[in-house]
């Protein structure tokens, strides 16, 4: 379907569409892991906690995506200026031990 002959534009989960602090992405993400939206129980969703992300598995998403946020959005004079472009230096500020 081209988007020319579609009339209408429908948002779906729009309080994700703007800017959130980091932590937010992290945090939904995680959550998510563990309920089926789909689930046709009374209110829709069900939740599986055997599914949650374990505390490892959880530290190291955090830090993939602190590196992928270090190497590919911050800006270079900052990368360079407070971490000394290393991107250990980094996640070892941002990522408090578990």
């Amino acid at each position: 379907m081209s988007i020319r002959n579609n009339l209408e534009f429908i948002l779906i989960d729009f309080e994700y569409a703007g800017w959130n602090p980091m932590a937010m992405d992290v945090a939904c993400y995680i959550n998510e892991t563990m309920n089926d939206n789909s689930y046709p129980g009374d209110n829709g969703i069900k939740w599986y906690l055997t599914n949650l992300m374990t505390l490892r598995e959880q530290e190291e998403f955090i830090k993939t995506y602190l590196k992928h946020y270090f190497f590919n959005y911050m800006p270079s004079q900052k990368k360079l200026l407070e971490f000394g472009n290393d991107a250990d230096v980094f996640i070892a500020e941002h990522l408090k031990p578990f």
